[in-house]
């Protein structure tokens, strides 16, 4: 018998909906500047809105690419409610707030993406 890890993702985050523990956040990746040597804008401004789950309290620190990062946020997101893969440097509405993606870590135990974990600050 095997597991549908993406299903069982994608369905706690569901349950945790249905439960009050989670909250909406928006996701915004700034277009790109326009080319210096033509002056072509080559990208637009990328949103997408979907609910996550707080997993650690602030103040937080994770390890990126073996160094350091503070955050003071960790968020879970699945990755079957992202419209576009997240990057650090995205900004990140939560809580009221506008806070930058400071740690991004990919939650994958079989090698295929099921959700993220979002660090802020």
């Amino acid at each position: 018998m095997s597991l549908d890890l993406a299903a069982i993702t994608q369905n706690a985050v569901g349950a945790a909906t249905k439960a009050g523990v989670t909250a909406p956040i928006t996701i915004t990746r700034p277009a790109p500047p326009p080319n210096p040597l033509t002056g072509v804008q080559t990208g637009s401004t990328m949103t997408q809105t979907l609910n996550a789950v707080q997993t650690q309290a602030r103040k937080s620190a994770k390890k990126n690419d073996a160094a350091w990062t503070a955050v003071t946020t960790v968020l879970f997101v699945a990755a079957a409610d992202l419209t576009f893969t997240p990057q650090r440097a995205d900004l990140v509405a939560y809580a009221g707030r506008t806070m930058r993606l400071e740690m991004l870590e990919e939650y994958a135990p079989k090698g295929v993406a099921l959700g993220y974990f979002l660090g802020l600050a």
